[in-house]
Parts: structure tokens; C-alpha cells; sequence
């Protein structure tokens, strides 16, 4: 340092100086500051989550009461039985019951695999066409409402009569399962 000048001197100090600074801004103060920030985030992130809380809360007296209001419309709109097979027999009866009221003759139902939550049926009838619209109508309207799927239309006495009387039907029916409590 004895052969640097007076000016050299300074600007050294200086560089030190602001070496100093730096250091003690770099491994003090950002760190610190840095660690405000990521509290800020956290805070902001937990009143998030307390607002969603709060508004599940509000909503659970609500929820509450359309799950009951589901429970209690549930035959309309479900088979409700105690057991998966009791709930198909029910199925089947009100298949067999819809295409009889229908005035058309079953023939043939099945069960067909699917969800355990759904009863999945297919059916051949032997039925008219005003009778087919009821027996649609029947399916689809009464309760517990069923989801006609799949519908097949055979006439296979339409080409030696003029109106085909019987129509053969194939049909996939499915209907809702409820346990019920």
C-alpha cells in the first residue's frame, strides 16, 4: 500500500467498502427479506384455504338438505331394494309388468354386466307399433325411470302383409340401484 497515491488509496477503500456492503446485504438483509416474502405467500395461502373452509362449512346445512331431498326421491328415479338381486328382480318385474300393460308378449330378458350401481337388462318382445310407443313410454316415464339404450326394430311379416302386425323388438333397458337403508 506504501507505493499506491493518495487517489489510488481512496478508490480502494472505497471498493472495500462497497464489498463490505454488499456482503452484508447479500448474507444479511435478502435472506431476511426473502423470508418476509415467503411468509406473505404462506398467510396468503392459509387465508385462502380459511375462505374455502368457511365457505364449505356455510354449504354443508345446504348439502345436507338436498342429499335428503335426493334420499327421498330416489324411488322415482332408482329401484331401491336391499340387495343388488332383489333390486333386478324388481327390475324385471317392472320390465315384464311395462311390456305387458303394452299388450306385447316377452319373450326373452337378460341381465347384462355393467356397474355394480346400475341394473343393465335386454329384452325381445313380440309387440305392435302403438304398442311399442306405450312400451317406450312405460320404460322411460314410470317409476322407478328406466334409460331405454338400445332399441332394434324387426317386421318380419311386412312383406306379406300390407301393415305389420307384430313387430319384433330387441331392447336395452337400464335402470338406477339405490341400496336401500
Amino acid at each position: 500500500m506504501m507505493g499506491l497515491s493518495l487517489r489510488e488509496r481512496r478508490l480502494l477503500a472505497l471498493a472495500i467498502l462497497v464489498a463490505v456492503v454488499a456482503s452484508v446485504w447479500l448474507a444479511g438483509v435478502v435472506p431476511i427479506l426473502n423470508g418476509f416474502a415467503a411468509r406473505q405467500e404462506a398467510r396468503d395461502a392459509a387465508i385462502d384455504t380459511l375462505r374455502q373452509n368457511v365457505r364449505a362449512i356455510a354449504a354443508y346445512k345446504e348439502t345436507r338438505l338436498k342429499l335428503a331431498d335426493l334420499r327421498r326421491m330416489a324411488p322415482s328415479w332408482a329401484v331401491l331394494a336391499a340387495s343388488p338381486p332383489a333390486a333386478t328382480e324388481q327390475a324385471r318385474a317392472r320390465v315384464s309388468r311395462a311390456v305387458a300393460d303394452s299388450g306385447g308378449v316377452l319373450e326373452a330378458l337378460r341381465d347384462q354386466p355393467g356397474r355394480s350401481d346400475l341394473i343393465q337388462l335386454q329384452g325381445d318382445a313380440r309387440i305392435d307399433l302403438i304398442g311399442l310407443q306405450t312400451l317406450l313410454r312405460h320404460l322411460e316415464d314410470d317409476h322407478p325411470a328406466g334409460v331405454v339404450s338400445a332399441l332394434i326394430v324387426a317386421a318380419p311379416d311386412a312383406t306379406t302383409a300390407q301393415h305389420a302386425s307384430s313387430l319384433q323388438v330387441r331392447f336395452d333397458v337400464s335402470f338406477s340401484y339405490v341400496p336401500s337403508r
